[in-house]
């Protein structure tokens, strides 16, 4: 490829069509022969966009977490643009994370974040971004959420409906426990029972919250019939 230039090769790699069939046969005769391979980050430097979505996530422990990566993973391949995951389970790493994804993406979809919207406003740099159940952020970002207080109040109402009366609920640490909490409580109230702040116990998400809760319940003098967990893993 001696007499080809840099600019000839670019063209060829990126499909562009002011080259000739001899010239484009011979680059990737070339291509084949040295592996050669595109370096996606200099390729976004040198273009504008990498065609690669970044998405960022507390971890994949949960299967909360690989749903949520599984749907947009399905959305990526439908249109043609690679995905790159990174987990964060701190505000520093969050913060560290989201410097890195913006300098080789496109795009970043953030999932349960850390920061505080003071510091998620520092992290963005114009790239766009979408948030994932944004624990009562105000910042002015796209987000995808659920309606967690309608669901607190269903699942109680769910749990009456199967003539439980006392009914114990396991709470969470952000927003999204609240929402359900409020939704739990109203339910309570809409079906005569008073809410008895003795069956709530503070949980942190997390499994062992959830046997430590549990245990705590079944050992009380009149323990619940039946358990509102605030997420799956309680």
């Amino acid at each position: 490829l001696a007499k080809v230039s840099a600019v000839t090769v670019s063209n060829v790699l990126n499909g562009r069509q002011n080259v000739s069939e001899s010239t484009k046969a011979r680059v990737m005769n070339a291509v084949k022969r040295t592996n050669y391979s595109v370096n996606l980050a200099a390729k976004g430097l040198a273009g504008g966009h990498t065609n690669m979505l970044g998405v960022l996530i507390p971890d994949l422990a949960t299967q909360y977490m690989g749903e949520i990566v599984w749907g947009i993973s399905q959305e990526a391949r439908a249109a043609n643009i690679e995905m790159l995951i990174s987990t964060a389970l701190d505000t520093q790493r969050e913060r560290n994370q989201l410097y890195f994804l913006e300098n080789i993406t496109d795009g970043i979809i953030l999932v349960l974040p850390h920061n505080d919207d003071d510091n998620l406003q520092l992290s963005m740099s114009g790239k766009p971004m979408v948030m994932v159940d944004h624990r009562g952020s105000t910042i002015k970002l796209p987000a995808v959420d659920v309606d967690n207080y309608a669901g607190g109040r269903m699942a109680t109402e769910y749990l009456l409906g199967l003539g439980h009366e006392r009914i114990g609920f396991i709470s969470g640490f952000f927003e999204a426990s609240t929402s359900r909490l409020r939704g739990y409580k109203e339910a309570l109230v809409n079906a005569g029972i008073s809410f008895d702040k003795n069956l709530v116990i503070a949980g942190d998400f997390y499994q062992p919250s959830g046997f430590r809760a549990t245990n705590e319940f079944l050992a009380s003098a009149k323990p619940p019939t039946a358990i509102f967990a605030a997420n799956d893993l309680m």
